[in-house]
């Protein structure tokens, strides 16, 4: 099913929740913008939910999927106009188990209170709290602060170290809140997810090392410019993390300063999402100038129920 232009409309007009990066587009090229991302993932395999003017899109996650060894799914785009929430929802997961998902991912700006409740009424669970922050680019600072390491690309040879470091880094992530989620495929997910950003998926890989002892790593991914839509160029923080020896010594700010000086004449902005109770990560992050934009809840579903 494709939106016609009374529900792309609605869609523009009530939207509930989107990707982060869609507030960055021009208001006037909102529609045209949420066109062309449907129809891009309706051409991988994703799906579209109408109840009335209510909608939703939900999207595979094959890379999620594969670790876990089951069908999941994330809720990407939903647009419910006042009263409509409960409805639509109860569409949604109609649509999801005749798709046979059994793990479905929704995540909203925490103002919506209500439609957090309607997802909590129809068998939902908070797990995690995501705070985006942004920095322009290019900015005044001066990135070159006296450091007992250096901050160097990534090397195939740093891989086994670098999975040893991400399986122990992201205590605080959903997929360790969620009771459903065994721990043993958590970490694992972590080790694949660095190990596909050092193999292309992210633009740059930057690693902190005392020597030939590697303390830290911090992996960027880089949106091209998208004038059509008012976007400028901008990188994201995809992946940050410290060894717990190495904690403490500075290695974080380093690894950001360096990916923030590696980016100052490519990208308009730099963005960075984490957890609501990160707290050292949040202080990091303004102190090296980045502004808190939003704060979202992310919440869980699953087909046999919350353990």
């Amino acid at each position: 099913m494709m939106l016609n232009e009374v529900l792309l409309e609605a869609a523009s007009s009530c939207r509930a929740i989107s990707p982060s990066l869609f507030r960055f587009v021009a208001p006037a090229k909102c529609p045209g913008y949420l066109r062309a991302w449907l129809q891009h993932a309706l051409s991988r395999g994703s799906f579209l939910v109408a109840k009335g003017r209510a909608g939703a899109l939900i999207e595979p996650v094959p890379f999620d999927s594969e670790c876990f060894g089951q069908l999941m799914g994330k809720l990407t785009w939903a647009w419910v106009p006042p009263g409509n929430s409960d409805d639509l929802v109860s569409a949604v997961l109609s649509e999801v188990r005749q798709h046979g998902l059994t793990h479905l991912t929704v995540r909203l700006d925490a103002s919506h209170i209500w439609l957090v409740q309607a997802l909590e009424r129809n068998g939902f669970y908070m797990v995690d709290t995501q705070a985006m922050l942004a920095r322009p680019l290019p900015a005044d600072d001066a990135y070159l602060m006296s450091r007992c390491f250096e901050v160097s690309p990534f090397r195939p040879q740093d891989i086994d170290c670098i999975q040893l470091i991400s399986s122990d880094a992201f205590k605080l992530s959903r997929f360790y809140t969620d009771p459903n989620l065994p721990t043993q495929s958590v970490e694992e997910l972590h080790r694949r997810w660095v190990a596909d950003d050092c193999n292309g998926r992210a633009d740059s890989v930057l690693v902190a090392r005392d020597g030939e002892c590697i303390l830290g790593y911090i992996a960027c991914l880089y949106h091209p410019a998208e004038p059509e839509f008012g976007l400028p160029a901008q990188s994201e923080i995809d992946l940050i993390a410290v060894s717990s020896e190495a904690r403490g010594r500075g290695v974080g700010t380093g690894l950001v300063e360096a990916a923030l000086d590696h980016y100052s004449d490519q990208a308009a902005r730099m963005t960075v999402e984490t957890q609501g109770n990160n707290y050292p990560a949040l202080n990091l992050y303004m102190k090296c100038g980045f502004r808190w934009i939003t704060l979202a809840v992310t919440l869980h579903w699953f087909a046999g129920g919350r353990l």
